[in-house]
């Protein structure tokens, strides 16, 4: 199961509790998936997520965090309108 596999990998981490809170949060109904909207705040928590469950990069954290708010946000929109005309189109082209 997925709750058995996090919990083994977390095991292996320097800080278990920390990535074990992550994917909490980042399945719980309030996670980035079930937003209408993404910010900046919630972009540097799953590039922490992601971070916590491989390989790290170094630099990449900082990377997110240094976006601007308006720059994340059209981003996002501009991400959820493509993915919305290729679901539209079926064939995987905008």
């Amino acid at each position: 199961s997925h709750s058995k596999a996090i919990e083994a990998l977390a095991a292996k981490k320097q800080e278990p509790s920390k990535l074990l809170a992550l994917d909490k949060w980042f399945h719980s109904p309030k996670s980035v998936g079930r937003h209408s909207a993404l910010d900046k705040a919630t972009l540097t928590k799953i590039v922490e997520w992601k971070l916590s469950r491989g390989t790290f990069r170094p630099g990449l954290l900082q990377k997110a965090a240094s976006n601007g708010e308006a720059v994340v946000k059209k981003a996002y929109e501009d991400a959820k309108e493509l993915l919305a005309e290729e679901g539209e189109t079926g064939d995987g082209k905008a």
